[in-house]
């Protein structure tokens, strides 16, 4: 084998070898849900997937070069979820959440409280409360929980969803009783906030 058929050799392996590294396996089935949701941008569910895989793949990135590819499909999976409540606009309020998460996600954590009070005003949910009152907590601006609280319950039907909004909202306010932290719950819920305590409390007991 002549040299020349050696050097040609070398550069095919070279150049294989440096594809193999910019694209990991996990990019493989991420840019097959971009390209999904790029045939139907009008697709809501396509436009989740393709967001929560990428955010996935940034959450999980453990070196710069993984991150680095993954960075270059944030604009273009941000189009997608824009696309995507401009053609479904009962979907904003979780698109909106997703979409805060891969931001958050990709280092730009000053426009996620945007997204996720953008994602209230498009539908009070749980999730944008959560967040919500987790910013409002670490401001010390207790005077903005009660009315996130009271905004959010009429939405939520599933008991484990009331729990984790009552729990949050005792948490978040700093009350030392349930009368105090749930003052502004109808007796109901104040009752079974209560229920639910002691037989979270009794469960954890040997």
């Amino acid at each position: 084998m002549n040299r020349l058929v050696l050097c040609a050799l070398f550069l095919v392996g070279s150049v294989a070898s440096a594809q193999t590294r910019s694209s990991p396996p996990e990019f493989s089935g991420l840019d097959r849900r971009i390209e999904a949701a790029q045939r139907q941008p009008s697709n809501a569910r396509l436009a989740l997937d393709a967001t929560r895989a990428l955010r996935d793949v940034l959450r999980a990135s453990t070196d710069a070069g993984g991150r680095e590819e993954a960075m270059l499909r944030v604009s273009a999976v941000e189009s997608l979820v824009d696309q995507a409540i401009s053609a479904n606009p009962r979907e904003a309020p979780l698109l909106l959440m997703e979409k805060a998460s891969l931001v958050f996600n990709a280092g730009r954590k000053g426009e996620v409280e945007a997204l996720v009070r953008a994602s209230m005003e498009a539908g009070p949910n749980l999730d944008a409360a959560l967040a919500l009152l987790g910013i409002h907590d670490r401001r010390g601006e207790r005077d903005q929980i009660f009315p996130i609280c009271a905004r959010v319950r009429p939405q939520l039907f599933r008991e484990a969803q009331v729990w984790q909004l009552l729990h949050a909202c005792m948490k978040h306010s700093g009350a030392s009783t349930i009368a105090s932290g749930l003052s502004w719950a109808s007796e109901g819920d104040r009752a079974f906030y209560l229920r639910e305590m002691q037989r979270r409390t009794a469960a954890t007991k040997p």
